[in-house]
């Protein structure tokens, strides 16, 4: 139950503030469902919703390409270099997972001494429940509170839930909506494995 309601939640989320948010962070991943991300962003950056979208500056690797080509396409779609956030990445080059993302974003984040407290998830609506859950499962290691911060979940639009896309590793390959099951599934390994805290602590983030 606590699965529906965290699904539906994240499809639904609560309004974002009306100051907008400051910095929204964004998952890589392969061409073409990268691109459609980098559209969404422009039109984020244009409407007002966030100010600023950080991402990892790595290069290729598990079927994402360099944070260069990320670069360019934020700016094809209207966002400025300065509203781009280059993000160290803590792992070695050549792999690029969810975990490894979120866990650069937050070490990062804490280490700023005027930390920003409107932030943002974005990502693909396949992979917005992993990638939502394993931003709050950092920061909840870290220390941080849901009521310190706001954290909004922002779904891409799907387009069509039967494209075909490359995903997980640059392995996983199949339509969007054939790509859920997967990604429940590693929900579940991962939090078997400690890496994600339980459902329903994450549902208090939203």
């Amino acid at each position: 139950m606590d699965m529906i309601e965290f699904a539906l939640r994240l499809s639904f989320p609560e309004p974002l503030p009306v100051e907008g948010i400051d910095l929204a962070f964004v998952y890589r991943l392969p061409p073409g469902p990268s691109q459609e991300v980098a559209n969404y962003c422009g039109e984020l950056y244009s409407n007002g919703t966030a100010k600023a979208f950080g991402f990892v500056k790595t290069g290729p690797g598990s079927g994402a390409e360099g944070f260069e080509v990320f670069v360019q396409e934020l700016g094809e779609a209207g966002v400025p270099k300065d509203a781009m956030v280059l993000v160290p990445y803590l792992y070695p080059e050549g792999h690029i997972n969810t975990y490894f993302e979120a866990h650069s974003f937050v070490s990062f984040w804490v280490s700023q001494k005027h930390r920003l407290t409107r932030l943002g998830v974005v990502a693909q609506p396949y992979h917005l429940m992993r990638a939502f859950l394993t931003m709050v499962s950092c920061l909840s290691r870290e220390g941080v509170s849901p009521k310190s911060i706001c954290l909004g979940p922002i779904g891409c639009p799907v387009g069509s839930w039967s494209s075909p896309v490359t995903h997980s590793q640059g392995v996983v390959k199949g339509s969007k909506r054939g790509l859920i099951k997967g990604e429940v599934e590693r929900i579940g390994n991962y939090q078997a494995k400690g890496d994600l805290i339980d459902i329903s602590k994450a549902l208090e983030w939203l």
